[in-house]
């Protein structure tokens, strides 16, 4: 199984109980190792935020007029976030009014009691969330819109795997137009014949936040999995026992969580009904996380600086696939291009854009020691040495700007979903 960079060793305790268990059950010991291989790449760098925070993050955004990007990232406060404006706050409100608090099961009942009345209520918020949106001015149309059916259904095995990893089947899996399948398995890559039958949003039900976490980033490797080139994955979260739900946004930093959501109570369900209209608002597969130059048997190469023409290249071949959630999953593909080439794309002095390089990203040591001896050769036509030593593999970088996330906005928690008092984000 391949693992993403950095790795430590698990620092999961596991009884002999559990370990003659394992050994007895092979599926189960592949299931067991890779939620302690997610454990590991995510457990010191989860963030939690309050969800109207998270919400601005997922939403449409333009940035603010008086705004120029200069080569630069800009903050969340230079755009203009589709989630403050009013409408979108009246859409809110028209859903809370419009909309029901969640009803717990019995104390003591049993977590799969829990998954047919959390999934209705899921699909619910959702249709909900779409009426309002359309009964409000400046949205996309209900059709044009990226969940435009978003519903989930109970216990849903799933047929595909990923590197050879045994099959997961969520609690309840969320997709679109899913339950018109219902009975039937699904696919996190699903096949040309059974587009219908891929898994969008996962959800996953249990009484600790650590476990909870540790196995919702599984479905989010198998949903990287599926399309490598997606820049987020989102898992929903319910904690049975105290009827809190949470956003999970798995990314290739690691997790950047919504702080718990009670849906018994209507502050809760507020807070629910944002992040569920921020999805709802969504038009594009860029706003849900995913980049379109790329799909499994081609990319798109642009062959004019401004982006605006291309050409399709076919993925002859996968050289390279670490399948990860947290670090770069790196993957590496051998193009074939068409024989056709314009001529104006064999012309790179005119159609290649400046060097990156040139805009303040980081170079390697092995660049910058070659720019740094051909700069300055010595007497005799002779190079002087630096005197740097390398290693193989190493890398040098100079001193980059780091971005940081303010404390009063978000909180990192330090890896506090997997203490063992589940204390996430509570100070």
């Amino acid at each position: 199984m391949s693992l993403s960079t950095p790795h430590k060793s698990s620092s999961r305790l596991v009884s002999p109980t559990v370990t003659n268990s394992l050994l007895s059950n092979p599926s189960r010991r592949l299931q067991e190792e890779l939620i302690a291989v997610m454990e590991d790449e995510i457990a010191n760098q989860t963030f939690s935020f309050p969800p109207n925070e998270l919400a601005r993050m997922l939403s449409p955004k333009t940035p603010k007029p008086d705004i120029k990007a200069a080569g630069e990232l800009l903050e969340l406060d230079n755009y203009l976030c589709i989630v403050d404006e009013p409408p979108f706050l009246a859409a809110l409100d028209d859903v809370v009014a419009q909309f029901r608090t969640f009803t717990p099961q019995p104390a003591g009942s049993a977590e799969s009691a829990s998954y047919p009345s959390l999934a209705k209520f899921l699909t619910d918020c959702v249709q909900v969330c779409h009426d309002a949106l359309d009964r409000q001015h400046g949205f996309p149309l209900r059709q044009e819109r990226w969940y435009e059916k978003l519903e989930f259904t109970v216990a849903r095995r799933v047929k595909d795997r990923v590197d050879h990893a045994s099959p997961l089947w969520p609690d309840i899996t969320g997709g679109k137009w899913i339950s018109q399948f219902c009975g039937e398995q699904l696919y996190w890559r699903p096949p040309p014949e059974k587009p219908g039958h891929g898994i969008t949003l996962p959800v996953e039900v249990k009484n600790s936040w650590r476990d909870m976490v540790s196995q919702a980033a599984t479905y989010a490797r198998s949903l990287f999995s599926a399309n490598p080139m997606r820049t987020f994955a989102l898992v929903l979260g319910f904690n049975q026992e105290q009827n809190t739900l949470r956003f999970l946004v798995f990314h290739h930093g690691g997790l950047t969580a919504s702080e718990e959501c009670d849906i018994t109570e209507k502050g809760g369900l507020k807070e629910v009904a944002r992040l569920f209209l921020t999805l709802a608002s969504w038009r594009t597969a860029e706003e849900a996380g995913f980049i379109t130059c790329y799909s499994h048997s081609a990319y798109l190469i642009p062959t004019d600086p401004a982006g605006t023409n291309h050409l399709s290249a076919e993925v002859e071949r996968i050289l390279s696939w670490h399948h990860s959630v947290r670090g770069r999953m790196t993957f590496v593909s051998r193009l074939r291009l068409p024989s056709n080439i314009p001529q104006a794309a064999m012309e790179p002095l005119r159609t290649v854009p400046k060097p990156l390089v040139e805009l303040g990203l980081r170079r390697s040591a092995r660049l910058l020691e070659k720019a740094s001896t051909s700069s300055n050769p010595t007497g005799g036509g002779s190079s002087q040495h630096t005197g740097r030593t390398r290693g193989r593999g190493t890398r040098g970088f100079p001193p980059v700007r780091s971005v940081t996330t303010p404390r009063e906005k978000g909180e990192q928690t330090d890896g506090r979903f997997f203490s063992q008092t589940d204390d996430l984000g509570t100070g």
